[in-house]
């Protein structure tokens, strides 16, 4: 799926009420615990057709990490 795509498909309020569900999610560091809040990220990414996955890193710690293709015309973003 594209960017475009992707962005069509969020709506205002339906980013305010993720980034309040992720804010709730307790990752105060230490020790950290934001496994939780790395595997509500890659729901949210599947439910919208984007690659990725949690890097699990031990003790609750973790890492998740999608993926958007472009169309190759400009350099990588990351």
């Amino acid at each position: 799926m594209d960017i475009k795509s992707i962005l069509a498909n969020i709506s205002r309020e339906e980013t305010v009420s993720l980034l309040k569900d992720m804010i709730r999610i307790d990752t105060v560091n230490p020790p950290g615990n934001e496994k939780v809040l790395a595997e509500k990220i890659k729901e949210k990414f599947d439910q919208l057709g984007i690659s990725s996955e949690v890097v699990d890193l031990g003790h609750d710690r973790a890492n998740v990490i999608g993926v958007i293709k472009g169309t190759g015309e400009r350099k990588a973003l990351l």
